[in-house]
């Protein structure tokens, strides 16, 4: 039996469509039909992949047909013979894409069982907090120290707005009107703007001449970087939280590499597949102190947190959009970044018919 599915599909560079498709609803043992109810789409990755833009040569140029997305909430329609502990009607936050209806594998992929009180258009955004999360929940840093965060895009804020919870100090840079007035809704108070010699001055006119201990650097960019720079304290740690997809010939790696020396900086990867999916031979509690950090459990604390309304969610959400509108969603969070952010699909109305095998 086959079922008439819609996806978000790139099939060129700078054309988003609603692609129809057929999925076979006949499961493997070990397979979950999911109906899709929200899919989030996340600005930075899915603009490289829509625009083909990125000249990093260890990079090569994508093929298309491209289908987006990772960040998905849906209700579950059937479940495979082997599949335990998850029934038809859970709702579920997946890493699925942008489609109506999404078979995967629980086993091998990360997704969380949703408590009835959570709103269904929230969900996603616990997908978005798990990139800064890999970083703040390893990193050396206390309560009351400061924390920077370059960037105020969906990354951005929830980093930041994790980290306040956990009781660190925040200063970040916002380069666009909408995002700093999103993150002032948000409790994000401490934003600078301006160029690096006035960041850096700024910053250690507010922290006492401390700098920022951590830094979560999620723009991406060289600029963005030496942003990044501009707010660490010496000896702190700069977590390139962003992927750098373009070169930039106006930036000297000695512009870098001389602060980085002189000032006992660290640069580390934040790119959150460094831990393992799940938590690994944790069997008693002093197992799952040695091996605490996983996707999974920083899954679930994203849960905690916005299930239990101590991250802000509603503000960023600035589009909620039905699959017929995406080319123009595409193009607005391409050059209108100062009215685009947060960007709801709605897959909740889509009504799917099933499809006879041939020769039925």
């Amino acid at each position: 039996m086959k079922l008439e599915n819609q996806r978000v599909a790139f099939p060129h560079p700078e054309q988003a469509i609603i692609e129809n498709f057929d999925i076979d609803a006949t499961l493997s043992s070990d397979e979950i039909l999911l109906r899709t109810q929200y899919s989030l789409i996340s600005p930075g990755t899915e603009l490289a992949l829509y625009t083909n833009r990125r000249d990093v040569s260890t990079r090569k140029a994508y093929s298309y047909p491209i289908y987006p997305g990772y960040a998905a909430m849906g209700v579950v329609d059937a479940v495979g013979s082997g599949v335990e502990n998850i029934s038809p009607g859970d709702r579920l936050i997946t890493l699925t894409g942008h489609s109506s209806l999404a078979k995967f594998v629980p086993s091998d992929s990360m997704f969380l069982r949703l408590p009835k009180d959570l709103r269904d258009d929230h969900a996603p955004f616990i997908r978005m907090a798990l990139i800064s999360l890999y970083t703040l929940r390893r990193a050396d840093i206390l309560p009351g120290e400061w924390l920077g965060v370059v960037g105020l895009g969906l990354v951005g804020n929830l980093g930041a707005q994790f980290g306040r919870h956990a009781g660190l100090r925040i200063i970040s840079i916002g380069r666009s009107t909408l995002r700093s007035d999103i993150a002032n809704e948000c409790d994000i108070n401490q934003i600078l703007t301006g160029e690096t010699q006035e960041i850096a001055t700024a910053t250690r006119d507010i922290t006492n001449g401390m700098g920022c201990k951590l830094v979560l650097d999620t723009s991406g960019t060289a600029d963005g970087l030496l942003s990044a720079i501009a707010l660490a304290g010496d000896g702190a740690t700069i977590s390139l939280v962003g992927v750098p997809w373009v070169t930039n010939p106006n930036i000297p790696a000695t512009e870098i590499m001389q602060p980085v020396f002189s000032r006992y900086l660290t640069i580390e990867g934040g790119w959150e597949w460094g831990l393992p999916l799940r938590q690994q031979g944790a069997n008693t509690p002093l197992e799952m102190l040695r091996h605490r950090h996983s996707v999974d459990a920083n899954a679930n604390y994203a849960l905690e947190l916005i299930g239990g309304g101590n991250i802000h969610i509603e503000p960023m959400i600035t589009h909620r959009i039905t699959p017929e509108s995406i080319q123009d969603v595409y193009q607005g969070l391409l050059h209108h970044r100062n009215k685009y952010l947060g960007v709801l699909i709605d897959w909740s109305t889509h009504k799917y018919s099933v499809k006879p095998d041939k020769g039925v």
